[in-house]
């Protein structure tokens, strides 16, 4: 099968939609994802701060947490509005699939897949990160000065657990998994294109 084409009829959702956590890949591997597929690819946060012209943080920062969902709901169902039925990969906050509204509206874009790693592995790609408000409340540097786990990290393991907590069950919806912990960004892309053309619906 053409790479290009996934087997979608014209009946069925279009695009890609990739969820998980903060730190899970989406926006790397949907950029190299639709780059493989020669499609375009969008980032929810991107449109969102485009739009506001304030980064994420800012929005967290000055708006507040329900402010910025109320902006993803909204982006979201622009999108649909504007989007549905288009070939296109679409990369969305780790909160925006958890209201069961937002998912049904990402169905109708097109085929959830969810970038899924390990807690270690997270941890170890956002310990520098210090961009994510959720995981990174007041800007507290994470950075070890001792050969021990440092303080910074666990209560990182703990943000990401919790927020797993509340979100695990609208991931684990989604219509493809892919465990992406020891890969790099070209090989979970690959894996997500491999299995977007051997999926079926009633196979999970």
């Amino acid at each position: 099968m053409d790479s290009t084409d996934n087997g979608v009829g014209p009946s069925e959702p279009a695009g890609i939609v990739l969820i998980g956590l903060p730190g899970s890949g989406k926006s790397s591997v949907g950029a190299a994802l639709a780059q493989r597929l020669s499609l375009e690819f969008i980032d929810t946060d991107d449109v969102i701060e485009a739009h506001l012209q304030m980064k994420v943080s800012e929005i967290f920062a000055q708006l507040g947490e329900d402010r910025f969902r109320q902006l993803e709901r909204e982006t979201l169902e622009e999108l649909v509005k504007s989007r549905r039925g288009q070939r296109l990969v679409l990369s969305v906050g780790g909160g925006l699939p958890v209201p069961d509204h937002n998912r049904l509206l990402l169905h109708q874009i097109g085929r959830l897949v969810y970038l899924k790693a390990s807690l270690s592995e997270l941890v170890n790609r956002l310990k520098s990160d210090q961009s994510r408000p959720l995981l990174n409340p007041g800007g507290r540097s994470r950075t070890a000065t001792t050969d021990e786990p440092p303080d910074g990290e666990r209560a990182l393991h703990e943000r990401l657990q919790s927020l797993l907590d509340r979100r695990s069950q609208a991931y684990e919806e989604a219509d493809i998994i892919i465990e992406t912990s020891g890969l790099t960004i070209p090989e979970v892309a690959a894996r997500v294109e491999k299995a977007l053309n051997t999926y079926s619906p009633n196979v999970k």
